[in-house]
């Protein structure tokens, strides 16, 4: 078998090559491939977002924003408040930006005219014909798959210890919620979220859910029957979310959890170790960071509960 002869093969050393081009006569202006491609489709329609982009770029939202970035810090695009979502930005050309439509466009025209110069007219037409049509393939295959295919739930009873009456699970995911958790984060209102982490908090039917990228965590469950159900419930609600991901606006901005401190102030203090660690404000952290539940710490009555959850929740 010749791998030499596979489409993917052929497609990849084309596109590499290509690139390698485009990268060396836009190295003058200080620009890159992936840059151009950001810029050709705001010089196609302005103001448009990082979700619009990204989509018509088939490219992931948090590389689209890295780029943009550095294309804002070169003064060649801004950010602007929608104004009719103050939570989405609109990216515009500026005026240097505008500016090198021109000469950028032309130095384009030349290596991909230069990629296609054995080519009939005829044989381009049907090149772009068939890319698209394997692009639309590619794309409706990537829509119909749902995010998380499979998972492996492990349930834990509470402590044998008395007051200790709340399950928690653990789900194993086969996938990764990485490049979605700032769609989550968007999604959910009261959530905290550290991107650096890749950890999200949020509250699903009164029970706390820590969402990483390959694991989920689910607490104040009240055994095991309940533990199955909200873990397919919640895996549910994620695929529901991805299959209308154009729909949603990502947030990348982080959502802090309460300090320590505050969480620290609220707890009994008693240092009882019945949460399994060896004093409240090691629980303490670890509630703040999302390894652990309120419902973990029996020595906290209900009043407590309540400020922590708001704490939290707000």
């Amino acid at each position: 078998m010749e791998y030499s002869n596979f489409i993917g093969y052929l497609l990849s050393v084309s596109f590499r090559l290509l690139k390698k081009r485009i990268d060396k006569v836009l190295a003058p202006y200080d620009l890159t491939a992936p840059q151009w491609g950001v810029l050709s489709r705001l010089y196609e329609e302005d103001k448009l977002t990082l979700v619009d982009i990204s989509a018509k770029l088939q490219s992931d939202p948090s590389t689209i924003k890295l780029i943009i970035d550095k294309l804002e810090k070169k003064r060649l695009v801004k950010r602007k408040t929608n104004k009719k979502d103050k939570r989405v930005s609109n990216i515009c050309l500026t005026e240097e930006g505008r500016l090198l439509e021109k000469p950028l466009k032309n130095l384009i025209i030349i290596e991909i005219e230069y990629a296609l110069k054995n080519f009939s007219n005829d044989e381009i037409k049907i090149l772009k014909k068939l890319l698209k049509k394997m692009i639309i393939n590619l794309t409706k295959g990537e829509s119909d798959m749902p995010l998380i295919k499979d998972y492996k739930l492990e349930l834990f009873p509470p402590p044998c210890f008395p007051g200790a009456v709340h399950w928690s699970a653990k789900v194993d995911i086969n996938g990764d919620l990485t490049d979605f958790l700032p769609y989550l984060n968007g999604y959910f209102e009261k959530n905290t979220y550290n991107p650096n982490a890749k950890t999200l908090v949020c509250s699903f039917d009164n029970h706390k859910v820590a969402i990483r990228p390959k694991e989920i965590k689910i607490g104040n469950l009240i055994d095991k029957n309940e533990g199955e159900k909200i873990a397919k419930q919640v895996i549910e609600l994620i695929n529901e979310l991805w299959e209308k991901k154009d729909e949603l606006t990502p947030n990348y901005e982080k959502k802090e959890p309460p300090k320590v401190i505050d969480i620290y102030k609220i707890l009994p203090k008693t240092n009882c170790k019945k949460c399994n660690h060896p004093s409240c404000f090691v629980f303490a952290t670890k509630l703040s960071q999302g390894d652990e539940d309120i419902e973990s710490c029996p020595e906290l009555n209900l009043r407590e509960k309540e400020l922590l959850k708001q704490l939290f929740f707000g």
